[in-house]
C-alpha cells in the first residue's frame, strides 16, 4: 500500500508521488478511495510517480497497485 504525499495536474492527468518507490512490477490498475483507475505509461519520471486521469484530487489518500 502507498500514500500519496504530493501531486499536481497536467492537462486531464494527476501526477502523484507517492511515500516510497514502487516495486519492479507492471502493474495496469491503481485502487484509490473506492475507486480503479487505469495507469497512464509515463517514460523517464520518477520512480516514485504514477499517473491517471481523473479530475479529482486524491492528496493523502491510500493507493493499492493491482
Amino acid at each position: 500500500m502507498y500514500n500519496v504525499i504530493s501531486e499536481f495536474r497536467l492537462g486531464k492527468y494527476y501526477i502523484m508521488t507517492l511515500n516510497k518507490s514502487i516495486k519492479e512490477k507492471s502493474y495496469s490498475v491503481c485502487k484509490v478511495a473506492g475507486q480503479e483507475f487505469p495507469l497512464v505509461t509515463m517514460y523517464d519520471f520518477n520512480p516514485l510517480c504514477i499517473a491517471i486521469e481523473t479530475n479529482r484530487s486524491f492528496l493523502g489518500k491510500d493507493v493499492e497497485l493491482v
